[in-house]
């Protein structure tokens, strides 16, 4: 599935059953997957993934609060399904963790001819929040032959725990929607 290795250390008293939460916490956590594709078993039927995931990152804080900093990356990410017409490839992943906090640096991925682009900032505390800024270049989003969509366009979408807020603007660059078909 990959490999993990890290070290930990924890630091308590002698008298001390279990380290308490308050006990300093320090050390190293990397992580590689050299081919995401193994994980298809846990993905639904007729999706294919493809690529490389890595994790380089440090823990402080205390137990806890554990803090982790570091650096996620992907090369070469790829999903597919043939069936619905959905085929992404050439993805690269940059996320830096800070604690509490991951920014987003940069997730672009291929559709046909276009791109699409998302950055930005999540919270991930006990009231999680995220807000991605996503840009479509000729994306496509659906290639079969009955169905087709090609998009452009800008968007901002903000998550709360609460609730999902999208605002922005995409345009149908080309489409094809045959509705003769049954299971239109």
């Amino acid at each position: 599935l990959g490999e993990v290795s890290g070290s930990v250390v924890v630091q308590t008293t002698p008298q001390s059953r279990h380290p308490p939460g308050s006990a300093a916490l320090s050390g190293t956590l990397l992580a590689r997957v050299a081919d995401i594709s193994i994980w298809g078993p846990w993905v639904p039927a007729g999706w294919r993934l493809a690529g490389e995931l890595s994790l380089q990152a440090g823990l402080s804080g205390t137990l806890g609060q554990p803090r982790l900093t570091g650096e996620m990356s992907g090369r070469r990410i790829s999903v597919s399904n043939l069936l619905q017409g959905v085929s992404v490839s050439d993805g690269t992943l940059a996320v830096r963790l800070d604690g509490d906090r991951a920014r987003i640096d940069r997730l672009s991925l291929k559709g046909g001819e276009g791109t699409l682009s998302i950055t930005g900032e999540a919270e991930l505390n006990r009231q999680p929040r995220a807000r991605l800024t996503v840009e479509a270049r000729r994306f496509r989003v659906i290639g079969r032959v009955d169905r087709n969509a090609v998009v452009s366009g800008d968007a901002v979408l903000q998550l709360s725990h609460e609730r999902g807020q999208l605002d922005g603007r995409f345009r149908l660059d080309e489409g094809l929607y045959d509705a003769s078909r049954r299971d239109a």
